[in-house]
């Protein structure tokens, strides 16, 4: 219900009413009971998120905005403003947080926060290893260039690229085929077959005996 209501709520002043409420009633049941503290944590959290985005960014210098002015009378604190901010930027992760929230842990302010916290350090090691990547990459690219010939053509050396692999996988897999006599012993029932290789077998030798030739080798 009051989720619901904060959904569609514009004022951060009727938000805050509603969240000092619902913290008079966590600290009265954390006091006599530990029955239904887990939903208002969570409420509790979710109400900050709203607030937060009323509040919307802060501005350069340390000026502030929000929907009733900069003047808003508030009893906000900066620090309070700069936290239920954050959690607004973060409202998928704080929602995630109070879905889990129960009555033996109910989610604080201070979790949320570290959660946050600890969020934004993993997106920051993500984007140190993708610029790490990325330099490693321009590092290579830049000594790749630096030892092309100046008659170099990508095309055509790419060309080139794909006929030598072509070359090698070719002549690896022969290789892997094992014994010719064995080979040939394993498809006895299928001599007609590999009679029909023999033409392009030989024709194969052919190229492989005048490439070894051209090579000097």
């Amino acid at each position: 219900m009051v989720e619901r209501w904060a959904e569609t709520c514009e004022s951060v002043a009727e938000l805050r009413e509603a969240s000092n409420r619902l913290a008079a009633i966590d600290e009265y049941l954390n006091r006599t009971s530990i029955e239904g503290r887990g939903r208002v944590a969570a409420t509790l959290r979710r109400l900050e998120v709203r607030i937060g985005r009323l509040l919307g960014k802060a501005l350069h210098g340390g000026a502030r905005r929000n929907v009733q002015g900069s003047r808003d009378g508030l009893e906000l604190s900066r620090d309070q403003r700069e936290k239920f901010r954050n959690m607004a930027q973060h409202a998928d992760l704080v929602e995630a947080l109070a879905e889990r929230s129960t009555d033996d842990r109910p989610l604080s302010r201070r979790q949320v926060l570290q959660a946050i916290a600890e969020a934004e350090r993993e997106l920051l090691e993500e984007q140190d290893d993708i610029d790490e990547r990325r330099r490693a990459t321009t590092e290579w690219n830049e000594l790749a260039r630096s030892l092309q010939p100046d008659d170099f053509d990508p095309v055509a050396d790419a060309e080139l690229t794909r006929q030598r692999g072509a070359l090698r996988r070719l002549t690896t897999d022969i290789v892997e085929l094992g014994d010719p006599d064995d080979f040939v012993e394993r498809h006895a029932d299928y001599r007609a077959r590999l009679l029909s290789i023999l033409p392009t077998a030989k024709a194969a030798r052919q190229w492989l005996e005048a490439f070894i030739a051209a090579t000097g080798e």
